[in-house]
């Protein structure tokens, strides 16, 4: 598999990286269960193929250092010994029939996030920067394994809910410019433009990525309008996102 690997991504044309048995996000499994996610599959070389992968984890996300904790000093593997592995390969794009949702209703990318407040999946207000769509990818056990969201194309592995704000499509608030000026609104409330997270009638829907259970949750007042209204970067949109999400945490689920 990853001599096949290996000739299907270092190989033109880079279109056909797709059909790699093996690709850069999947798990590498290391004694003693450690998993982490292969970065990059080098090219054959003679018998061998290099995998890379980060041995660094983020255990303090609030000041951004990293700490290497594996493997602990003095354990770790010589040059060219063996040690046994294993390779868990991300799942495949289901085959089953695509849900819909009914006319005039989307998913407004501009208030879905990852975490109570994140906002992962609004589009980049550089209009340079083409957006792509959100995929999620499910184990066998319905749990969410990743996140590819950006146009890097990178993997996320979710540490909270996973929210989708589901509105009407006529209420979505355009992000694409330089400035604010180039930009509408995203809380707007005016009778031309309510957007979706001003509306009663949009709803969360709510990807729990530890059991894959999906509820739809009724969305809650904002009190909170950040600094720059246009940008889903700017200082107070987190809280602005926790107010919308208020009834979320109090489990106030609506028919699905």
């Amino acid at each position: 598999m990853l001599y096949l690997s290996s000739k299907i991504l270092n190989t033109a044309p880079t279109s056909d990286d797709y059909l790699s048995p093996i690709q850069k996000g999947d798990l590498l499994e290391l004694p003693g269960g450690r998993s982490v996610a292969i970065s990059g599959i080098g090219a054959v070389s003679g018998a061998s193929v290099s995998v890379s992968f980060d041995l660094f984890e983020n255990f303090n996300v609030a000041s951004g250092v990293n700490v290497n904790r594996f493997p602990a000093a003095g354990v770790s593997p010589s040059a060219g010994s063996e040690v046994k592995y294993s390779i868990k390969r991300s799942p495949v794009p289901s085959t089953s029939k695509i849900l819909t949702l009914p006319r005039g209703m989307a998913i407004d990318f501009n208030y879905s996030g990852i975490g109570l407040g994140g906002s992962q999946f609004a589009p980049s207000t550089n209009s340079a920067i083409t957006p792509r769509s959100v995929d999620l990818m499910f184990n066998s056990d319905g749990a969410v394994t990743q996140v590819i969201y950006n146009t890097a194309n990178d993997r996320l592995y979710p540490t909270g809910m996973i929210f989708f704000c589901i509105g009407e499509i006529d209420s979505i608030a355009s992000v694409e410019g330089a400035t604010a000026a180039d930009r509408e609104n995203l809380f707007s409330a005016d009778s031309k433009l309510t957007t979706n997270v001003m509306s009663s009638d949009s709803l969360w829907l709510v990807v729990n990525p530890g059991s894959g259970q999906v509820t739809t949750v009724a969305n809650a007042s904002v009190g909170t309008i950040p600094s720059d209204p246009t940008d889903p970067t700017a200082t107070g949109f987190g809280a602005a996102m926790q107010d919308a999400r208020l009834f979320t945490t109090y489990s106030d689920t609506v028919s699905q």
